[in-house]
């Protein structure tokens, strides 16, 4: 996969126009190169957790893109005073609260 990327990071800006303005690929080639070593070496990882994976996606993280939103309780600072009313205020102020 890191030859792969690294070859078009050598090939691609010594093509026509692109060699001129190109080479602002080079380190985003670089960074793509480094991800993907990155996932590679996550391989096994992720294999051995796959069944939390899995959990966390399915209950948690579909659910919450299907229908976004968040139900607020309690506010609390450290000190314990309950701040939701004033959290509420700002809210309403910003527009994201009726």
């Amino acid at each position: 996969m890191s030859r792969l990327f690294g070859n078009i990071g050598i090939v691609l800006p010594s093509i026509g126009s692109v060699f001129e303005g190109g080479f602002w690929l080079v380190p985003m080639l670089n960074s793509v190169n480094n991800t993907a070593d990155t996932l590679v070496g996550m391989g096994p990882a992720i294999a051995d957790n796959d069944a939390l994976i899995r959990k966390f996606l399915t209950e948690n993280l579909q659910p919450f893109m299907k229908k976004p939103g968040l139900d607020i309780v309690s506010m609390r600072t450290p000190e314990g005073q309950n701040v939701i009313s004033e959290m509420l205020r700002v809210l309403k102020m910003l527009g994201a609260v009726q």
